[in-house]
């Protein structure tokens, strides 16, 4: 089976199928295939299409390249640009130099109050949650974090005080870390980094206004009916176990079991 040539189609859609003629053993064979998978990953392929010939017949064989993984980084990179599609090399600078990607295992603490740490936390893989402990030794989540969610250990960039909880891993987890007085600092002078910290405040206060809502209702059961009908609650229910729900709603399994069962 003679191989005629490669036709490449680049990582971004926008962009038309290039064609590559690259030399290739005569006879396609598994061996070909790895060579071809080898050379043109790096190219951050999404597929590509090898044209062959054999006898009068022709056809194409169409092949799934796996895409380079995205770095965490790249991921907040990527989330920044989203509002702010004009952003500049110095913030993509700033982002490399100040940023620090954690891989924390489940059960982790990354602050505590008391802790001299001052730093945004933004998840791109896994879950945190934001907890403290009343006076029963009872667990209390404040916050859920899945993946594009972020916490600060101090409520806003300017304020003096700390969280009053921990910010502690869920699950195994993938978290990049920025400096507060950094991201502050940067805030001052530029309007994109102004952005950011406007849409990281945002996404968090958007999911205190939901959980307030919920906690408007006394009845243990009508809290948790609302809670299954929250859309935007929808992502936070798929992650997280029953006894996650009662520690983040402040209710009992049981009040959960009747809940479901009459839902």
């Amino acid at each position: 089976m003679a191989v005629s040539g490669i036709f490449v189609f680049p990582y971004a859609a926008c962009h038309p199928p290039i064609a590559w003629p690259v030399p290739l053993p005569a006879r396609f064979s598994a061996r070909a295939l790895r060579w071809v998978l080898r050379v043109c990953h790096p190219c951050h392929l999404t597929a590509l299409m090898l044209s062959h010939s054999f006898g009068q017949d022709r056809f194409h064989l169409l092949l799934s390249a796996m895409p380079r993984k995205t770095s965490p980084i790249q991921q907040v990179l990527s989330y920044w640009r989203q509002y702010c599609p004009g952003l500049g090399a110095r913030h993509v600078q700033w982002l490399g130099q100040q940023a620090r990607v954690l891989e924390v295992r489940r059960g982790k603490v990354l602050f505590e109050p008391g802790d001299k740490r001052d730093l945004l936390y933004f998840v791109c893989r896994g879950l945190l949650a934001v907890q403290w402990w009343d006076e029963q030794a009872r667990r209390r989540i404040e916050l859920l974090l899945p993946p594009r969610h972020n916490v600060a250990t101090r409520p806003n960039l300017y304020a003096r005080g700390q969280l009053h909880g921990e910010v502690v891993a869920l699950r195994r987890s993938t978290v990049v870390a920025l400096p507060v007085p950094a991201l502050r600092a940067l805030k001052e002078h530029s309007l994109e980094a102004s952005t950011l910290v406007h849409v990281l405040e945002n996404k968090r206060l958007k999911q205190y206004r939901h959980k307030e809502a919920l906690f408007l209702l006394a009845d243990g059961e009508e809290r948790y009916k609302a809670f299954l009908r929250n859309e935007y609650m929808k992502e936070l229910r798929q992650l997280t176990s029953q006894q996650e729900h009662a520690d983040y709603l402040n209710l009992s399994r049981r009040t959960i079991a009747r809940a479901i069962k009459r839902f």
